[in-house]
């Protein structure tokens, strides 16, 4: 959840002229007797650089699934 509100912000910032102070997932749920929630996030650069690393890795098992794709079909000929 950190990592996805942080790439929020960036994507906002990096794209509007918008600077986000604070970050917050808010819960309102569905049923009226239970209290609706908000959680405060602390902005922190960590966060940002787990979805680049996310993204990374993503980008290299997407590499590999073409590389066995290509291995596979060459070992059927």
């Amino acid at each position: 959840m950190p990592i996805q509100i942080h790439t929020y912000r960036k994507l906002v910032e990096d794209s509007t002229d918008l600077k986000v102070e604070f970050l917050a997932v808010i819960n309102i749920p569905k049923e009226p007797v239970k209290d609706v929630e908000m959680r405060i996030f602390q902005i922190k650069p960590k966060y940002l650089k787990g979805f680049k690393a996310c993204k990374y890795l993503n980008s290299l098992e997407e590499d590999f699934k073409q590389r066995n794709l290509e291995y596979n079909k060459q070992r059927s000929n």
